[in-house]
């Protein structure tokens, strides 16, 4: 209970983990010899193959572990412990467990944004598709009618935009179109010739 107060300090982290992940961007960005020196860091063996920003992750992710690790505690609590029937865990479970769902909630986030930034790394051009507040919600292969046999093509729905891609080699996309949802309808293409008026109409292939 001692230790309680401290945690507060997690919520000021969480509450800044996203600009602290921008500020960082920014910063390799502006600085050539600090994005290498990142790269040349990240590509360590001591990095495990991970990104800075799954460190910088870490301690929010440490928190729903604290509150499993206290809620195991009380279920298995035996009676000789000086614990037993006292207030001094349960509350200890509850100042953890509200810090713990905040945690949750960015822990989300930022399980949203990684999959944005992986996506990212797969599109060949100068597209920047890592925005606040846009999500991945689906992607998929689909295949393109052709005279001669049918062409693979992958689709990425995000929340506010639609990314029709051609595969190109070693899991990358090259962008083909880039479709804003607003206003878009959604219907049954049941003939061919429905499809080739919907390709030609969009102006992909």
């Amino acid at each position: 209970m001692r230790f309680g107060p401290f945690l507060k300090l997690y919520t000021s982290y969480i509450k800044d983990f996203s600009s602290s992940c921008a500020t960082l961007d920014e910063a390799r960005k502006k600085y050539p010899a600090f994005d290498a020196y990142v790269r040349e860091f990240e590509a360590s063996d001591r990095c495990a193959q991970l990104q800075v920003k799954h460190y910088m992750l870490k301690p929010i992710q440490r928190l729903p572990q604290y509150r499993m690790l206290l809620d195991d505690y009380l279920k298995h609590l035996p009676t000789t412990s000086p614990d037993f029937g006292t207030e001094d865990a349960p509350k200890a479970l509850k100042i953890v467990s509200e810090v713990a769902s905040h945690a949750n909630d960015t822990i989300r986030n930022e399980e949203s944004f990684e999959k944005l930034f992986h996506l990212q790394e797969k599109l060949v051009g100068s597209i920047e598709i890592v925005k606040p507040g846009r999500i991945l919600l689906k992607q998929g292969e689909l295949f393109k009618l052709s005279r001669k046999e049918p062409q693979s093509r992958f689709l990425f729905l995000l929340n506010d935009i639609l990314l029709y891609t051609i595969p190109i080699q070693n899991g990358t996309f090259k962008l083909s179109a880039s479709l804003p949802l607003a206003g878009m309808k959604v219907r049954a293409i049941l003939t061919l010739a429905e499809c080739i008026t919907f390709n030609t109409k969009l102006g992909i292939g």
